[in-house]
């Protein structure tokens, strides 16, 4: 089976958020399976190919945008199908990188990633910005509509779309018109670095960790709500916010200077950290016993199989795909993250009970070694190649 893998994001030189950290993983792990893969990615200085190991290539475009890449990448795809045929390509339908392969590779199956598609990053990062009069009048005038969306126009071009969690699967069907056929949640897998898997499970700690960016969809206006209520009945919990900061709800410059006036009196409480190399992620999740997510809405994050890795509870958002994720272990607390009071609720009740925390991290740490970094990866295998040859 040969499968290429197309990704404008790919580490170091364009990218290390999600969708950059899933393709490096999923090539590895299928690489590793057997599977030839060729992956096409971006770059600004690189360009030819690199053997990455002996069923992985990894083939450079060189270019300085999305949009350049987007156009100048079903030509290397082309290159490599004339000596070595694809059985399928994936591609995320971030940025609409699928444009223009289907037109110069018509005979090959093409299949979508769902990673987060921009009008719902948007949605979410705007909840509250919308709620404002002016702004629904002109959501009522001016709605979304999938017709002049370039992922969307982009996406129907696929033979099957992807999804890592049922949650977005559902969203696709009914924001997008997508048949149900179509649309196959397939999980992403995850290979923990050796650096989680080897930080002690929780010792008692009343640390709770928020990792990501500071961002109005990831939650954490209404964690800062929420984190008063907390210390007001524990008042030796510590907490860490580890991320960049990003705009307010409001569209405020800055987050964090939100956050810090949301905290108030509590603030000298709560440590913030902008965002680390990644290989100093381990060393700050150490600190803490419990990771909360309590996004507004979150498809599969990295870092909840991070924080399980690590072997951490989680407080998480009941919306989205940390359920998915999260269920099997019984190793998360969901909760309404509109809800301050739930989500202080949640979190009091694991700082309350560290001997329930220790072995959900405990469980959380199996599911994230065994089925996400293992298992998971032989059945992505059936996946693919039923995609390739149904």
């Amino acid at each position: 089976m040969h499968l290429g893998f197309v990704s404008y994001e790919y580490p170091p030189d364009t990218g290390q958020g999600g969708i950059a950290t899933y393709v490096k993983q999923v090539t590895e792990l299928l690489s590793a399976r057997g599977v030839e893969i060729d992956v096409v990615v971006a770059s600004p200085t690189r360009t030819g190919a690199l053997r990455l190991a002996p069923t992985l290539r990894l083939y450079f475009v060189t270019c300085n945008s999305r949009e350049e890449f987007i156009r100048q990448s079903p030509e290397t795809l082309a290159s490599i199908h004339a000596k070595f045929p694809f059985d399928g390509i994936e591609c995320p339908e971030y940025g609409a990188e699928a444009r223009f392969i289907r037109e110069k590779l018509p005979q090959v199956k093409l299949w979508v990633k769902l990673h987060t598609p921009s009008y719902l990053v948007k949605r979410l990062n705007d909840r509250y910005y919308d709620q404002r009069i002016w702004r629904r009048i002109k959501k009522t005038w001016k709605p979304y509509r999938k017709e002049t969306d370039s992922e969307f126009l982009a996406l129907r071009e696929a033979d099957r779309v992807l999804a890592p969690c049922e949650s977005m699967r559902q969203i696709a069907m009914k924001d997008w018109a997508l048949p149900p056929d179509r649309v196959r949640t397939v999980p992403n897998p995850y290979k923990a670095g050796e650096a989680f898997a080897q930080i002690e499970l929780p010792n008692g700690s009343p640390t709770v960790i928020y990792a990501g960016r500071l961002e109005t969809r990831k939650g954490v206006w209404n964690l800062a709500k929420a984190i008063p209520m907390v210390l007001k009945q524990m008042p030796e919990a510590r907490f860490i916010f580890l991320g960049k900061d990003s705009r307010g709800p409001l569209r405020q410059r800055s987050m964090k200077q939100l956050l810090l006036t949301e905290l108030g009196d509590f603030a000298d409480r709560v440590e913030l950290i902008d965002a680390v190399p990644l290989e100093e992620v381990p060393r700050v999740m150490a600190r803490a016993s419990i990771a909360v997510f309590p996004s507004l809405w979150e498809n599969f994050p990295n870092v909840c199989l991070e924080a399980m890795a690590a072997g951490r509870a989680v407080v998480a958002s009941k919306e989205g795909g940390m359920v998915d994720m999260l269920t099997s272990s019984d190793g998360g607390l969901f909760v309404d993250p509109e809800e301050p009071n739930e989500i202080a609720n949640g979190l009091l009740t694991l700082l309350r009970d560290p001997q329930r925390v220790r072995a959900m991290g405990e469980r959380n740490r199996a599911r994230a070694l065994e089925y996400y970094g293992n298992k998971l990866v032989g059945e992505l295998f059936d996946v693919y190649r039923t995609l390739s040859f149904d």
